[in-house]
């Protein structure tokens, strides 16, 4: 299991290594997404990432790039290193529709991209690196979780800034590994 996503309007997406399923509450069926799809254009296979937000529903390949699906299924569009609109990397392991619209793609060794509300990669951030989580703090500062630390995703600049963590006591890694990040109810 790697991510749950979806909505009162679509349901509940569940994706795995193995593929995305539909839960059905009724029953507690767990059923392959083409199945209940069976029009749908997705990959459907090694999926490392969901993300489902006001216009559809984004999956992420372990190799195979990133898809978009409408939410009425009249809309469906591939990114990757081979499209028209070119990923820096195959390889998706986050995703995140910040609250200006823009749909944020970590890839694994290929760093941070942007793709607008129109769906055009509006920036590429380039580098090696690993990004891991992607989150935005309800104030809209986003964060971006990798393997090599913790950076701050500037949305005015379109800039990745490393954010250096002092007085951190590492025993064998060489910078601090951010998996999950979270905010307090004020």
């Amino acid at each position: 299991l790697v991510a749950i996503g979806g909505s009162s309007r679509t349901g509940i997406k569940v994706a795995t290594y193995a593929g995305l399923f539909t839960y059905r509450a009724a029953g507690n069926i767990h059923m392959p997404y083409l199945e209940s799809n069976p029009g749908s254009d997705l990959t459907n296979r090694k999926v490392m990432a969901l993300h489902v937000d006001t216009q559809g529903m984004w999956v992420g390949y372990r190799s195979n790039g990133l898809e978009f699906e409408s939410h009425s299924g009249d809309s469906f569009i591939r990114f990757g290193t081979k499209t028209s609109e070119r990923l820096s990397s195959d390889s998706i392991s986050a995703i995140l529709t910040t609250s200006k619209g823009e749909t944020l793609i970590g890839t694994y060794g290929g760093g941070l991209d942007v793709i607008s509300p129109n769906k055009e990669i509006v920036f590429r951030s380039g580098g090696n690196l690993r990004v891991i989580l992607l989150f935005e703090t309800s104030t809209g500062v986003i964060w971006a979780g990798t393997e090599s630390g913790l950076y701050h995703y500037d949305t005015t600049e379109k800039t990745l800034l490393r954010v250096p963590i002092d007085n951190l006591a590492l025993s064998v890694r060489s910078a601090p590994l951010f998996w999950q990040m979270a905010e307090a109810p004020t």
